[in-house]
């Protein structure tokens, strides 16, 4: 099995895993990927692991290319997106990738 990891360099923030199963099981890299990357979308509530714990917001914008945000460059791709989420507790805006995102009920 292998894992793509992410993080924010210089951060503190750690590396989030996704298991992406072996190079040889059905379907490929791109299609677990695009799979991972579609199945959050505007107005989603989500969870994720900060500092502080666990946090919870809603999606109010999904990346696809490349954008600045506090003067870092956030990579994003169509099938590796970025989310941009409002903190339900505090209104902060945080920028996570798909496999650092729990889905909640809405």
């Amino acid at each position: 099995m292998r894992l793509l990891a992410h993080g924010y360099p210089g951060s503190g923030r750690g590396l989030h895993a996704l298991s992406l199963g072996s190079p040889s099981s059905s379907g490929g890299l791109n299609a677990r990927l695009a799979a991972v990357a579609e199945r959050f979308k505007v107005g989603d509530k989500v969870s994720w692991n900060s500092e502080a714990g666990r946090v919870s917001g809603v999606i109010v914008r999904i990346h696809r290319e490349d954008f600045a945000h506090k003067g870092y460059t956030h990579h994003a791709s169509r099938d590796d997106p970025q989310y941009e989420i409002k903190s339900s507790k505090t209104d902060h805006i945080a920028m996570h990738k798909g496999s650092a995102l729990s889905k909640l009920s809405n």
